[in-house]
């Protein structure tokens, strides 16, 4: 039998082990109630520990195959969704380069609203075909609707100076600046434009010039000035300064131009406030000379004594008059009759009128005895 204390083999008829030196019981050691079921208690917690242990190892495997498949299946829908993605990816990018379905899309968008994405449409066809002129305007016209007037107008002149018989993009052009209120521009686009009709079709917007009836020159006392214009209303000036609403206005009647210089500068301002070029005159008014005075009497021989010389002039001014020279402002000026000296003189006078002109010479001879 074996020694309960240490286990060892103990030899028969031994009742001390000869290794531990443990005591045997010579009654045998029978087992109670109590130490039975604790036996069987203990065994039944073996079995459902190793029960447990077994059901632990096949959770554990199974989780192991679930994650297997789970991962397995993600990485499926990924690789995918990648290779769906990349195909998507080239079907739209290869739609994106195709003119056709641009178009269709561009005009998709503009009917939506959508301009911002219709503007980038448009310029990646513009970089496809730099030459497509109709391209260019509908981009310009998107460049409206996004209220980006600037970058509108820049590409409408780059058109017309490539074309400037595009008549489409001279109207675009012109409505712009008339939306903004800018009179001025879309004159001073006008004015320079070549394309008749477009022209025509908005000629309110186009300036007028201003007519004189005369041209520059030197032009005697008396001489008036006409104005006309096709249209409009006109304002002058006659000081130098260029003309605005604020002069006056031309309403037909001639200008009495004054003696000297003359400046006048006229514009033309029609009803939508398009002002036409200034336009100026220089005019030099010369008073015409004054009739030479008139000298009495007449010629001849008279006695001493017996006859007054007389100068008198149908002109307001002053009366020069010599015995025997040529008569200046220097000369005697006349206030009254002059007594004839003896001998044979020549008498001249002039008339200087209130202008500075000065009349021709009147002369007479006189022997006086």
């Amino acid at each position: 039998m074996k020694c309960p204390n240490c286990g060892a083999e103990i030899p028969k008829n031994e009742v001390v082990c000869p290794i531990c030196g443990y005591g045997l019981q010579l009654v045998p050691d029978y087992n109670t109630v109590d130490s039975m079921l604790h036996e069987k208690e203990k065994k039944e917690k073996e079995e459902e520990e190793k029960k447990q242990k077994v059901l632990r190892e096949a959770k554990k495997s199974k989780r192991i195959s679930k994650s297997f498949v789970i991962g397995r299946t993600i990485l499926v829908l990924v690789l995918t969704g990648v290779i769906g993605g990349s195909f998507v990816y080239l079907i739209r990018e290869r739609a994106s380069r195709d003119p056709f379905v641009l178009k269709s899309d561009t005009e998709r968008l503009i009917s939506a609203g959508r301009y911002e994405e219709a503007g980038k449409n448009l310029d990646i066809l513009i970089s496809m075909d730099g030459n497509a002129d109709d391209l260019v305007l509908l981009r310009a016209r998107v460049l409206i609707k996004e209220e980006k007037s600037k970058e509108a107008e820049e590409l409408l002149l780059h058109l017309l100076d490539q074309n400037p018989l595009y008549e489409e993009a001279g109207e675009e052009l012109m409505e712009l600046y008339i939306a903004g209120g800018n009179s001025d521009e879309a004159a001073a686009f006008l004015k320079k434009s070549t394309n008749e009709t477009l022209r025509e079709k908005y000629s309110d917007y186009l300036p007028m010039a201003v007519s004189f009836s005369l041209m520059d020159g030197t032009y005697p006392e008396g001489t008036r000035l006409r104005l006309s214009a096709d249209g409009g209303t006109i304002y002058y000036t006659t000081d130098g300064s260029d003309p605005d609403e604020t002069s006056a206005a031309y309403h037909g009647t001639p200008l009495v131009l004054r003696v000297g210089d003359n400046v006048v500068k006229a514009v033309c301002i029609n009803s939508r406030g398009v002002a036409g070029e200034i336009v100026t005159g220089t005019f030099t008014i010369k008073s015409e000379a004054p009739a030479a005075p008139d000298i009495t009497p007449e010629s001849g021989s008279y006695e001493a004594g017996s006859q007054r010389i007389r100068v008198s002039s149908s002109v307001s001014g002053t009366i020069y008059y010599t015995f025997d020279g040529t008569p200046t402002v220097e000369s005697t000026v006349y206030d009254g009759p002059v007594y004839m000296p003896k001998g044979t003189h020549i008498v001249s006078a002039i008339v200087i009128d209130a202008d500075g002109e000065t009349s021709e010479v009147a002369s007479r001879t006189y022997n006086v005895s």
